[in-house]
């Protein structure tokens, strides 16, 4: 309800806070909200007391990140060109992920001495780096092949088209 009353009512707040120089550490203020739900299990006390304030902050942040977008001419930072540059394997690594997770739960159950931390960021590198290459060596060469066979008949709406 906060946000929608600044958003509403005081959006000259929003909009300076979503902006150069505050813009940064806003995110990280956000991304600190979220850190502690990511570490402790959910039947700390920490959780269910504070850890609930923090989640609304924190995902009420990463709202406003979506909906304040930045300002034109401001070049996105190498990580956001990863993930963009990702969106098109996006689907493929979509289908990877649940046999990964499946064998990783199997691995985890037989080697419960690793960190689950590790073993996760090791299955989202594994769903990630599987679902490109399979990309790579199936999806993209059997669409190529498609459209050599069967070429799309649609060229796309222009402007003209529409009078």
């Amino acid at each position: 309800m906060l946000l929608s009353y600044l958003h509403n009512f005081h959006n000259h707040v929003l909009s300076k806070m979503m902006s150069p120089p505050w813009r940064l550490p806003v995110s990280f203020l956000g991304i600190l909200a979220l850190a502690p739900m990511l570490i402790l299990e959910s039947t700390h006390p920490f959780v269910y007391t504070f850890g609930f304030t923090l989640l609304y902050i924190g995902f009420g942040i990463l709202l406003l990140l979506a909906i304040y977008k930045e300002k034109p001419g401001a070049r996105p930072g190498i990580v956001v060109r990863a993930i963009g540059a990702m969106g098109m394997y996006s689907y493929t690594v979509y289908l990877w992920h649940v046999p990964l997770a499946m064998v990783f739960t199997a691995l985890a159950v037989r080697f419960n001495m690793v960190n689950q931390y590790a073993l996760h960021a090791v299955y989202l590198a594994a769903s990630i780096a599987t679902g490109i290459t399979a990309s790579k060596l199936v999806e993209i060469p059997v669409l190529k092949m498609r459209e050599r066979f069967f070429p799309s008949d649609s060229y796309g709406v222009t402007a003209s088209s529409w009078s």
